[in-house]
């Protein structure tokens, strides 16, 4: 349920992809300078933050960074 709510939260509010090097892969580290944001409405994924790189919506753990999922 949380992986459906999070497809169509990212698709209604999506953001500017940013262009980062390398595969957007779950565990890929997201550089610094690319703002994530969190996804709203729902307190299941209260800690989790979500972005657009190269093309693709991804769920961020905002503390390491990290991808943890890639939105289809």
């Amino acid at each position: 349920a949380d992986r459906t709510y999070v497809r169509g939260y990212v698709v209604q509010n999506r953001r500017p992809s940013v262009k980062v090097e390398g595969p957007v892969v779950v565990g890929a580290t997201l550089p610094q300078q690319v703002q994530v944001y969190p996804v709203e409405g729902n307190p299941g994924l209260a800690n989790y933050r979500y972005t657009w790189v190269n093309d693709r919506a991804v769920l961020v753990d905002p503390q390491s960074r990290r991808v943890i999922y890639i939105v289809e």
